[in-house]
């Protein structure tokens, strides 16, 4: 999961190649896990970009993770930000949480039929908020 996430970010984060996103999440999931449960991961990591990035990965069958609750990942969401920017990182996982804390919104997340029916859905949701 981690590997796919890291080559989402690869054309947001031109600076930056696949192994060194995926090392720097991995680096990040061997602190502890950021599998919070109930099918979310938040995986993230610091790095020497220029800007943030966030990817989306969404699984109707569900992803062996490391969780909290030893359930498969339906909806990973991964953040990578400039190491100099601690605090829009922080803002951006807790907006990201607070949004997928909303187990009807999960669920109609996981049944987008399309990454274009995906961020739609995100957008609503986030305007929501």
């Amino acid at each position: 999961m981690l590997r796919a996430l890291a080559q989402l970010l690869v054309p947001m984060r031109s600076e930056s190649n696949e192994e060194a996103l995926l090392t720097a999440l991995q680096e990040r999931e061997r602190t502890g896990t950021t599998g919070v449960g109930s099918g979310i991961a938040l995986p993230n990591a610091w790095l020497d970009v220029s800007a943030a990035g966030v990817a989306m990965l969404i699984s109707p069958t569900g992803l062996p993770f490391d969780t909290l609750d030893g359930a498969p990942v339906h909806i990973a969401i991964a953040i990578v930000s400039p190491r100099s920017s601690a605090a829009e990182h922080v803002k951006l996982l807790i907006r990201a949480a607070r949004v997928l804390s909303d187990q009807a919104f999960c669920a109609r997340l996981r049944s987008a039929e399309s990454e274009s029916d995906a961020l739609d859905i995100w957008s609503h949701e986030e305007r929501r908020h």
